[in-house]
């Protein structure tokens, strides 16, 4: 026979047992660290800035429209400037790739030579596409939208016999010359236009394993993405900054929003009544003789002050009055500073693109775009 416990003594076991588990949990020293092991909620987002494959039903029309032409290469090496620039002249290049229908090897970029090694001749050097943006994503992107487009990683996948005559050269802009300020007047047509050029060119040339290779010339964008209709409004996406640049962006844009107490969601394109980006680029001074630099940066911040709202993130030329380096700690900052000029301004044109107003003087592309 078993016997029964009474039930005033479960219930008093059954409440000790509570008030010994309250206190492993909330009350004993080591409660902390078990607090801390438990899965977060609410974990911050390291990249907002990240987003998925390109798959552009726009884009993959019209390469279905082209014939193709595995014989021909295209190379696009010398984008160079801000942000901006090298963004539009790789959209433009890619866009007359397409147009006249050949592979292409992975554009370069380049950019300033940091080293302290580095001579005055060498100010510059010619750097792989992912400094400054995605490879993959730009690769996977353009093969599910426009699979006929038959990429080189590098230069040096080129076949050897494509090297047999020296590259043909051309800016695209002139097959349509003059052109507008909207760009060459026929885009449909261009791509016949340049097939009969290629043929004069290559009618003394003898076959080279059946290869040519044409460099297009760094040109400000005149082929008008507009004449493509929806491939316009996602044209830009195929081009997303690099991975380290983007969650250093995310940091910064993290500490802002906590040092000024800014309710704002990472999912937002546009942060709404937050901040105010300014971008204060190397042309400014020269932009407006008249007004020393101090003076500059003294308009952007009446004229921030102007409106309701009171947080400024400046982006600047200057590191001494670059927003961005005051808001990181000094890890983050080490890996700020390792990075080239070009890097570090992929990071301010990211901070810049949430803001709710942004404001900049002079005529930079940066600020432009």
């Amino acid at each position: 026979m078993f016997l029964t416990p009474n039930r005033r003594y479960v219930t008093l076991a059954g409440a000790v047992l509570f008030l010994e588990w309250t206190w492993v949990f909330l009350g004993s020293p080591g409660h902390k660290d078990i607090l801390a092991s438990l899965p977060s909620q609410h974990k911050e987002n390291k990249d907002i800035f990240d987003y998925g494959f390109v798959q552009s039903t726009a884009l993959r029309d019209i390469c279905d429209a082209v014939e193709w032409n595995n014989e021909l290469i295209f190379t696009c090496d010398n984008n160079s400037g801000s942000v901006a620039d090298v963004k539009n002249s790789i959209l433009n290049c890619l866009r007359f790739t397409i147009a006249g229908g050949g592979r292409r090897v992975t554009p370069r970029i380049i950019v300033s030579n940091t080293s302290e090694t580095s001579s005055v001749d060498s100010a510059t050097q010619r750097t792989d596409f992912n400094s400054m943006f995605d490879l993959q994503h730009f690769l996977m992107s353009i093969h599910l939208s426009c699979p006929q487009l038959n990429t080189y990683k590098h230069v040096g996948a080129v076949p050897p016999r494509a090297w047999k005559h020296d590259p043909l050269s051309l800016r695209p802009e002139d097959l349509q010359s003059p052109f507008l300020s909207s760009g060459i007047p026929r885009p449909g047509s261009w791509g016949g236009e340049f097939h009969n050029w290629l043929d004069n060119q290559t009618t003394t040339r003898d076959p080279a394993g059946g290869l040519t290779v044409v460099n297009l010339a760094r040109s400000p964008p005149v082929y008008p993405v507009s004449s493509d209709e929806e491939l316009a409004h996602e044209f830009g996406m195929f081009l997303k900054v690099q991975p380290e640049a983007r969650i250093l962006a995310t940091s910064i844009f993290h500490a802002l929003i906590r040092k000024h107490n800014i309710d704002v969601a990472d999912s937002s394109a546009i942060a709404k009544n937050a901040y105010v980006g300014a971008y204060l680029g190397s042309n400014d001074t020269a932009a407006d003789t008249n007004h020393p630099p101090t003076t500059l940066a003294q308009r952007i911040l009446n004229e921030t002050l102007a409106t309701d709202l009171k947080v400024l993130y400046l982006a600047s030329t200057d590191p001494s009055s670059a927003t961005k380096f005051k808001l990181l700690p000094a890890s983050d900052v080490a890996a700020l500073q390792a990075l080239s000029p070009e890097q570090q301004a992929l990071i301010d044109y990211l901070v810049l693109g949430r803001a709710s107003q942004f404001m900049s003087v002079g005529g930079d592309a940066f600020g432009w775009s």
